[in-house]
Order: C-alpha cells, then sequence, then structure tokens
C-alpha cells in the first residue's frame, strides 16, 4: 500500500459529522485498524460504510473494548489482541 492511499484511508476515517463529535473511546480502535493495515482490503470509497458498520458492531456486540478504552485511557497488550481479533474478523466479512 502506498503512504498515499493510507493518508487517504485515515482522511476518510477520521472524517466526523458537523456538531457530532466522535468519543475518544470509538476513534481509538478506527485509528488502530487504519494504522495497522487492517483497512488496506477496504476502498477508499468504503471506508465511511465500514466505519459505520464497525461502530455499530463495538457498541452491540464488543461494548467491553470501548469500555476499557475510556476506563483505562490505553490499550494494553491484552486489548490489543482482542482488537487485533475483532477487527480482522469484522473486517474479513465486510460486505460494504
Amino acid at each position: 500500500m502506498t503512504a498515499n492511499h493510507l493518508s487517504l484511508q485515515l482522511t476518510e476515517l477520521l472524517k466526523q459529522k458537523q456538531y457530532s463529535p466522535m468519543a475518544v473511546n470509538e476513534m481509538v480502535p478506527l485509528i488502530f485498524a487504519g494504522v495497522n493495515g487492517f483497512l488496506d482490503s477496504v476502498p477508499v470509497a468504503k471506508i465511511l460504510q465500514w466505519e459505520a458498520d464497525f461502530l455499530s458492531h463495538l457498541r452491540t456486540n464488543e461494548a467491553d473494548i470501548i469500555a476499557t478504552i475510556d476506563k483505562e485511557g490505553a490499550v494494553s497488550k491484552e486489548l490489543e489482541a482482542k482488537l487485533r481479533d475483532v477487527i480482522s474478523t469484522f473486517t474479513k466479512s465486510f460486505q460494504g
């Protein structure tokens, strides 16, 4: 992946709706996915859809991840391993 493609993906990933700022504990998994190559297979045009679907998945099925980030304010090795697993599994099943 080129640096330009990565920057386009991260730009899309970090766009926020006006007057609806995203919580830091939800931004962390998104940034983690972007900088660790989990979105390499997702076209830039589908990043916002991936983001919305992934956040919905986190809130519904993995609320403990969001709560842990909120509580600890950091990503431990254990949380990193869980994030990698959850993001990888979700991204493989993403239909966009």
